[in-house]
């Protein structure tokens, strides 16, 4: 029987994951991915991406669930991945016969192995699901330890190869254009413009739009995200504040608002709280005023998305 992770395991990466308060810092997502690896051993990797289920990667996950083809799929997993991990640039290089889908991290010095090999594996499984199909031939990795060779066996069901000159899988050029027949277009556009104004946000952390929108995300609800606490925060005045927002052409309100779509957006992807507790989390004095705002914000009300995501995130049961 394969094997399943320990709890203590499952919680230590389960701090890993990106949620409403934004993604986690690149040397906490390694310490953890140790801690894993000596709780439950090199295999950890390959056995939490046999446990993957598509809600563990939201919203990404639900936006490449909703891609139209593989080649869709990949080049969405490409374009958004450093909102999530900003140390690996996805390179997919399209031949006549064959497509190599590389990772190419940009510091690997810390990295484990068994997150490298999560990563692939992960997307291995995602592809299967969504597209029925992933017909890889060959996977390599860079590093020469990892994994035992009976699991990458197992995981992958085609040659793996280590200490190769670096991380990549290759397929048939041909199954880029498998399609996929349950996805829900509509959850997919408003989940890949979410993604696109996080990454907007990213290459603005310097501004200060950024840092007030990074933590009026972060604070959501737990401090004032009025405009004197926000200024309070960052050692400014609101007048102050204000006057340096305008110049960026932005304001606290445009980015109070910003901050509540793309929170509320995770939470009801998440499926963990009701909608009236998202309005909650959002400092909305009334739900009826969050789902007026949400159909706003999306085009359709918040149950409508949530039910859809859901629908989105259902997969077959772990592996056992």
């Amino acid at each position: 029987m394969a094997r399943t992770l320990p709890s203590t395991a499952t919680d230590t990466l389960s701090s890993t994951a990106p949620c409403a308060t934004g993604r986690v810092a690149i040397a906490s997502i390694h310490k953890a991915w140790r801690e894993a690896e000596d709780l439950a051993g090199p295999d950890v990797g390959l056995i939490a991406a046999r446990e993957l289920h598509v809600g563990d990667m939201d919203p990404q996950g639900y936006v490449i669930n909703a891609a139209q083809t593989l080649r869709d799929a990949i080049d969405l997993a490409g374009r958004y991945h450093r909102i999530f991990y900003d140390n690996v640039t996805v390179v997919t290089d399209v031949a006549q016969d064959f497509t190599t889908v590389r990772f190419v991290l940009l510091d690997d010095t810390e990295v484990p192995n068994s997150l490298v090999e999560f990563a692939v594996a992960a997307l291995c499984r995602m592809a299967r699901f969504v597209f029925g199909a992933f017909p890889i031939t060959e996977v390599r990795f860079r590093h020469r330890r990892g994994a035992s060779l009976e699991a990458l066996g197992q995981t992958f069901g085609c040659p793996v190869h280590l200490g190769a000159e670096g991380t990549s899988v290759v397929l048939p050029s041909s199954a880029l254009t498998l399609r996929n027949s349950s996805g829900d277009l509509d959850v997919g556009q408003i989940l890949a413009a979410h993604l696109q104004r996080e990454l907007g946000m990213l290459e603005t952390e310097g501004a200060l739009g950024g840092r007030v929108y990074a933590l009026l995300v972060r604070e959501l609800p737990l401090r004032g995200t009025a405009a004197i606490d926000v200024a309070r925060e960052l050692n400014v005045s609101e007048r102050t504040l204000r006057r340096r927002l305008a110049e960026e052409g932005t304001s606290h309100r445009l980015l109070l608002e910003e901050a509540r779509r793309e929170v509320a957006i995770r939470l009801l992807g998440e499926q963990r709280l009701s909608i009236d507790e998202v309005a909650y989390h959002l400092g909305y004095a009334q739900p009826s005023s969050f789902q007026r705002a949400f159909k706003r914000w999306t085009g359709m009300p918040p149950a409508t998305f949530r039910v859809r995501c859901g629908r989105a995130s259902t997969m077959p049961p772990r592996a056992s």
